[in-house]
């Protein structure tokens, strides 16, 4: 007998039952078909989603909950290729263009088909190296402050 075999013949008639249950259980949720939702059909949020929502009705536009990160580049940056690239990523990724409404007292999430993206670029290197730190720093701490709006 193997390890798992002799271990579950030492269970009880309860626990392998109970065990025996688990695991359709288990195989009947991993066998379930996912299904795509139909092009334009609104569908509900998530709880994550619903808690999102709930915690930006109580203190609208609070940046509590944003998850901000940067990342530093170095060399020659190539402005219209990185808009490009960030473009695609959100073509690719629909939770990126997911919008959050209430409609007719449900709440729902709305996958928009494109949205604008215009990546601002502001040029630092006039700045001494010590001031263009500073200024970085200071203007990725104001973006990840901004408020956003889940219904745009």
């Amino acid at each position: 007998m193997s390890g798992s075999t002799s271990m579950i013949a030492g269970l009880s008639a309860d626990r392998r039952e109970l065990l025996e249950r688990l695991h359709k259980e288990e195989t009947r949720r991993r066998s379930a078909t996912v299904f795509p939702r139909p092009a334009g059909e609104d569908a509900p949020l998530s709880p994550s989603q619903g808690r999102l929502w709930l915690l930006d009705q109580m203190a609208p536009g609070d940046p509590a909950y944003h998850i901000a990160a940067s990342v530093r580049l170095t060399g020659l940056l190539d402005p219209v290729a990185l808009e490009q690239s960030l473009r695609t990523l959100v073509c690719r990724h629909e939770a990126l263009r997911t919008t959050f409404h209430n409609r007719e007292g449900r709440l729902v999430q709305v996958v928009e088909p494109g949205l604008p993206l215009a990546l601002p670029v502001i040029d630092l290197q006039s700045d001494s190296a010590s001031v263009r730190e500073d200024r970085a720093r200071a203007h990725a701490v104001e973006e990840a402050r901004k408020p956003f709006d889940l219904t745009r």
